[in-house]
């Protein structure tokens, strides 16, 4: 009788491990497929749904002159900028985005060789501040550092290093790890290149505009029109997944 109890024990426990481990492996394998079919769905939503990318119209809002004083500083992040003496260049209306207004505060460092730039984004009552420091390169690319929080999905040239680092919360912050990428770059023999503050506005065009183009090399944009784009399919497929993956899994990522 024991005997009996104990090969029916043994059946027991091994049909308990049996359906186990399949509805294990089914609750794994539906949770993959419920992974599979959001993205699916997210690349439908940004390929439908996507609008006409333009190269901005910049337009200047201050007087442009060497003699121009920096206006008092409109937040916490321009008086940090200005404590670390860069000065002011202007103010510009950007025009590239229909559901969006786009206000640039322009500064350039003493040494001519890094811009910071603080870029206001307005979207109905929703409106948040960026703030980019710029390095040239020669005798090609750039080094660009922003607090920007924003998942990147653009392929930039080689020659072109963007650092989004949201966690780093003070100009001076930002800007120290900008000067540490710039000093990388020089090792590798691309220096710093002096600025010309009059040219600011026309050198944003035209390194918009070259962004843009490479895009379209890479077949992730496509022209609709003079200085306006699409997103193709393919970029759409790239893109989901990484906004994705970066905003469930990116407080995972080593930050420096």
């Amino acid at each position: 009788m024991k005997r009996a109890e104990l090969i029916t024990g043994i059946a027991g426990l091994t049909l308990s491990a049996v359906v186990s481990y399949f509805l294990g492996s089914w609750s794994l394998a539906a949770g993959i497929i419920w992974e599979i079919a959001v993205i699916v769905l997210v690349i439908t939503i940004v390929f439908g749904s996507s609008r006409r990318i333009t190269v901005p119209i910049i337009t200047p809002l201050t007087d442009q002159s060497s003699s121009a004083k920096a206006p008092e500083p409109r937040d916490t992040l321009e008086a940090q900028v200005q404590e670390l003496g860069f000065l002011y260049i202007g103010d510009f209306d950007v025009r590239m985005m229909a559901q969006a207004s786009v206000r640039i505060h322009a500064y350039i460092s003493q040494d001519r060789l890094c811009e910071a730039v603080l870029i206001d984004i307005t979207s109905g009552q929703n409106r948040k501040t960026i703030l980019e420091f710029c390095t040239r390169l020669y005798p090609s690319g750039s080094v660009t550092t922003t607090n920007d929080s924003n998942p990147s999905i653009i392929a930039y040239q080689p020659d072109k290093i963007k650092a989004n680092v949201p966690w780093k919360k003070t100009a001076a912050d930002i800007y120290r790890l900008h000067l540490s990428l710039c000093l990388t770059a020089q090792d590798a023999k691309y220096s710093p290149a002096v600025l010309q503050p009059a040219d600011f506005a026309e050198s944003l065009r035209k390194d918009t505009l070259k962004d843009y183009e490479y895009q379209v090399e890479a077949h992730r944009l496509r022209r609709v029109g003079e200085g306006q784009y699409r997103l193709t399919l393919l970029e759409s497929i790239i893109a989901a997944p990484l906004l994705w993956y970066q905003m469930v899994y990116g407080h995972l990522f080593f930050r420096y």
